[in-house]
């Protein structure tokens, strides 16, 4: 083979490693894939669709021309970013150092957690940048914007610890205004929401440290306080319901021993009623009998003393008594 056949032979070569290389690219290039928890953007670099289409595109595979297209994909999931100091550490930025009401700098760590609207991502990605990092500069920005300095501006450092809660609150609004004011052009407000704020450690000054723990000691000891006194209130409304309930007790008791009593009363006067009303219905005849025969024979009668001759009258028998008058031996003039 000579040098002519030679060259032919190796341009025919690299002619079907061009045209392998095209096929795969053309095969490889025409497909795309969006992950989960993310939204696609495309942007087509020539063609009638030159430039970021406005429909985003949804989890899964799909196709697009080669050469032309590219597939950007953008996280909507929750994210966050801190603001630690730590440069090591990702999506970490330096801490916020503002000043408290009097003046005074100290040191805040905060974190924030956001989220893109993926309904907005195409036009987040045309007009702000692509990724996570294009987001991260947006909020490292309006984190430390004045707005949200002047939050803590609003409070003494000694009042931090207790209004953590409403700071972080608070700061989450005026964050999610910043970010808003963001919001130009095919943007509207909210394609990034912020989810929540997190004031976390605090380093204050030494002086305005002392300060807070004798205010929280104080504050412990007032609420301490608060709290005895509650209890005494409560031990006393509980000794009064006892009272009361020991002097019902009692009360019962007198009014069942009342109601003995009475019923018993009621039933013996009931039976002499009944005995009386049984007397009542019998005849004469029959209760005279009954009380001659109710009198013993040795019953005597004393009729007393003669008070003008000293002596004294004899013993009668009531019984001879009683069969004189029923004999009718004697008289009323004796």
């Amino acid at each position: 083979m000579n040098d002519a056949e030679a060259i032919k032979m190796f341009g025919k070569g690299l002619l079907g490693i061009v045209i392998i290389f095209v096929v795969l690219s053309l095969i490889f290039g025409s497909w795309y894939s969006v992950g989960e928890g993310e939204v696609g953007v495309k942007f087509s670099k020539y063609g009638n669709e030159k430039g970021f289409s406005p429909n985003e595109l949804s989890q899964g595979w799909g196709f697009k021309m080669p050469f032309r297209d590219r597939i950007i994909t953008m996280p909507f999931r929750t994210q966050e970013i801190a603001f630690f100091g730590n440069a090591e550490a990702r999506n970490t930025y330096s801490k916020i150092i503002p000043k408290d009401k009097n003046g005074i700098n100290f040191d805040v760590d905060m974190t924030v957690r956001y989220q893109i609207d993926p309904s907005q991502a195409s036009e987040f990605v045309e007009q702000k940048g692509a990724g996570l990092v294009a987001m991260e500069q947006l909020l490292a920005t309006a984190a430390r914007a004045d707005s949200t300095r002047g939050v803590f501006g609003k409070y003494a450092q000694e009042d931090v610890p207790e209004e953590r809660i409403k700071i972080a609150l608070e700061i989450k609004d005026v964050l999610q205004q910043r970010i808003n004011q963001e919001a130009t052009g095919k943007l509207k407000p909210n394609f990034i929401i912020i989810e929540a704020v997190d004031v976390r450690n605090i380093a204050f000054n030494p002086k305005i440290e002392a300060a807070i723990i004798e205010k929280q000691t104080q504050k412990q000891v007032a609420e301490r306080k608060e709290y005895e006194l509650e209890q005494a209130i409560k031990d006393k409304e509980i000794a009064i319901v006892n009272a009361n309930k020991t002097k019902e007790a009692k009360i019962l008791v007198a009014q069942g021993e009342a109601e003995a009593v009475l019923v018993l009363a009621t039933a013996k006067a009931e039976g002499i009623q009944k005995v009386n009303n049984a007397y009542q219905d019998m005849p004469l005849e029959y209760v005279q009998v009954k009380y001659a025969e109710a009198i013993k024979p040795t019953d005597k009668v004393y009729f007393g003393f003669d008070s003008l001759g000293g002596n004294t009258m004899g013993f009668l028998n009531y019984n001879d008594v009683a069969g004189l008058y029923s004999q009718g031996q004697m008289s009323t003039s004796n």
